[in-house]
C-alpha cells in the first residue's frame, strides 16, 4: 500500500448525506483522481448513512465499488480502540495501492497520528479537518496532507 486516505464525510441533514455533501464529496474526489489515476483503489465506508452516500459519490467520480465495515463508525465504541482499524488496514493493504477510509470527525482527528506512530514510526501534529475534507497518509514518504474541498 502507497497511501492510505482518511476522508470524513460531507454534510447531511438528519442521517443522510445533503447535496451540499455530496457536492463536497464530488469536489474531493475530483481533486484525488489524478493521484488514483492507475493506482489499485479500495475504498471502505462506515456504515453509517452519511458516510455511505459520501463513499457512494467516490464509487461513481472513480468509477470503483466500495465496501462498508462498522469499525468506521464512531457511534460504537470501535474508534476508541484504533488498533482494530490498524488490522483492518493490515488485513486488507495487499489489496490496493490505495485504500480510501471514509468516516467520521473522531477517525480523522485521531487515526492518522496513530497510524503514523504505530506503522510509520514518525510523529504527526494534527488537527480536526471539516466535513468533506482528508488526510493523505503517503506510506512510502512518510508524510501527512491535508486536502481540502
Amino acid at each position: 500500500m502507497e497511501k492510505l486516505i482518511l476522508v470524513r464525510h460531507g454534510n447531511y441533514n438528519g442521517s443522510v448525506i445533503s447535496d451540499s455533501g455530496r457536492q463536497q464529496m464530488e469536489i474531493l474526489a475530483r481533486k484525488l483522481q489524478l493521484e488514483l489515476q492507475d493506482k489499485r483503489v479500495l475504498i471502505i465506508s462506515s456504515t453509517a448513512l452519511r458516510a455511505i452516500g459520501s463513499a457512494e459519490v467516490f464509487s461513481n467520480v472513480l468509477g470503483i465499488s466500495f465496501e462498508q465495515d462498522e469499525k468506521l463508525w464512531s457511534d460504537n465504541d470501535h474508534w476508541r480502540d484504533h488498533s482494530q482499524l490498524l488490522e483492518l488496514i493490515r488485513a486488507r493493504q495487499e489489496d490496493a495501492d490505495v485504500i480510501i477510509l471514509v468516516t467520521h470527525l473522531e477517525y480523522t482527528e485521531e487515526f492518522p497520528a496513530y497510524y503514523g506512530k504505530e506503522e510509520l514510526k514518525v510523529n504527526w501534529n494534527q488537527r480536526e479537518i471539516e466535513k468533506g475534507e482528508a488526510w493523505i497518509i503517503d506510506c512510502i514518504k512518510k508524510t501527512l496532507l491535508h486536502i481540502t474541498r
